[in-house]
């Protein structure tokens, strides 16, 4: 009798050990998206020289170091994105320039995550400007340990930009 209770122990310890680990990798998986994202590249499909320092570049953030953008993801599914727009301005020779919008803008809303794919839902945005930053609604965002990156066909090309986690 005593062995098996003993058994019996054993294998109850072994199914709830089981139940807590599943339950573990579970809400590390839906938790894994969770955190604060820096953009470090806002790549474009044409080379401009929008500083000009003579030197073109297809990152933005070389040619506006102004430009600056944070993404943070809470665990209740909502997002924050704040940071400054672009401003292209043009000359008296059609020549383009950038610079960066102040006051920095802030969106929120709330986020969703299907097979490593972002998308976002802008609720709110203090952003006055119609151009879309990011192109999380149109574009495809995937999601990796690393980052994000957030790519978008455009007529030119592929614009690509990319988030590290702080």
């Amino acid at each position: 009798m005593k062995k098996l209770l003993s058994l019996l122990a054993i294998a109850l310890a072994i199914a709830s050990c089981g139940n807590d680990d599943d339950a573990i990798v579970e809400q590390e998986v839906e938790l894994g998206i969770v955190g604060e994202f820096e953009m470090t590249n806002y790549n474009s499909p044409l080379n401009d020289d929008y500083n000009g320092d003579g030197v073109t570049s297809s990152n933005l953030i070389v040619e506006a170091p102004c430009f600056e953008l944070t993404l943070i993801l809470n665990s209740d599914n909502t997002y924050n994105l704040n940071g400054n727009d672009l401003q292209f301005i043009s000359n008296s020779n059609g020549e383009l320039s950038v610079d960066c919008l102040n006051p920095p803008f802030v969106e929120l809303g709330t986020y969703t995550m299907t097979d490593n794919v972002l998308s976002l839902n802008q609720e709110s945005t203090t952003n006055d400007d119609p151009f879309e930053v990011i192109p999380f609604s149109t574009g495809q965002t995937t999601v990796s340990d690393e980052g994000l990156v957030s790519t978008l066909p455009t007529a030119f090309g592929e614009l690509v930009v990319t988030f590290e986690r702080r």
